[in-house]
Parts: structure tokens; C-alpha cells; sequence
């Protein structure tokens, strides 16, 4: 077992106690589910995005920072503004309306797991290029990548 010391704000610390019997019990429940639940919620979008789309977002996560507090929306905003601003939807041969109809339609934990898959092909913690063809392929409806 590893030992880990994060910091969180304070509303954050008097949430756990309202339904767990301490803090730390709280936080090592979230911690221990949250991957499993990630990658559930993941397959569970398998296909909803195609192969450009995806490509679009890891593209525009590499200059997103997340943060806890816009946990779940970063994702239109960074669709939209990358789209308008920098044209990225040519690039990609994406449909903005499309794009961001799909990402209307999941609901907020759906739009955090995505931030955090497309954040992951830049800043994976052993820092070894990636293949964007082979990550995307998680999210492919098909595996013809």
C-alpha cells in the first residue's frame, strides 16, 4: 500500500465527513474507486467520438491545464474556443456542431474522464512519446486504427 499526502480545499475536507465516518476514509474510498470508475465510464463512450474527434481533443489538451474546481469543463470550453480561435476543426476535418453536440449530451463525470484520457496523452508520468493512432483507439468505434 502507498502512502500519499494531497492537499484539498476545505470544502472538499467537510464533504467526506457527511458521509463517511472520517476524512480519511472519505478520501481513500474516492481515490481506491476512482480508477475503476474511470475506466467503466470510458468504455462506456466507446464510439461516441470518431477517430478525428478524438484526435481533436488529445490535440487541444496539450495545452490545457486541469483543475479540481473546472473538473468537467474544460472539455466544451476547450473545444469551442480551440475551434473558433485556432481553426482546429479544419485541421481535424471535424463538424463543430457535431463535436459539440456530442459533448452537450454527457454529463459532467463523462466530460472529466474525457479530460483526463486526452490529458493523460501528454503528461503521462513516464514521460515516453505516444502514438496518438494507438491511444485513440480506446475510444474508437471501430479497431481500424
Amino acid at each position: 500500500m502507498k502512502a500519499i499526502s494531497p492537499k484539498i480545499q476545505d470544502a472538499a475536507a467537510g464533504f467526506y465527513p457527511k458521509f463517511f465516518k472520517n476524512l480519511n476514509a472519505g478520501a481513500t474510498y474516492t481515490l481506491e474507486s476512482f480508477p475503476g470508475m474511470y475506466r467503466k465510464t470510458l468504455f462506456g463512450m466507446k464510439g461516441l467520438f470518431s477517430e478525428n474527434e478524438l484526435k481533436l481533443i488529445v490535440d487541444i489538451f496539450n495545452s490545457t491545464m486541469l483543475t479540481p474546481v473546472l473538473a468537467g469543463e474544460h472539455l466544451v470550453w476547450s473545444v469551442q474556443d480551440s475551434i473558433e480561435l485556432e481553426h482546429v476543426d479544419k485541421k481535424w476535418e471535424v463538424k463543430k456542431e457535431i463535436i459539440l453536440q456530442k459533448i452537450s449530451k454527457l454529463h459532467l463525470f463523462e466530460k472529466a474522464c474525457i479530460e483526463i484520457w486526452a490529458n493523460g496523452f501528454w503528461y503521462n508520468s513516464d514521460d515516453t512519446p505516444q502514438d496518438l493512432d494507438k491511444y485513440i483507439k480506446l475510444l474508437c468505434a471501430t479497431n481500424s486504427v
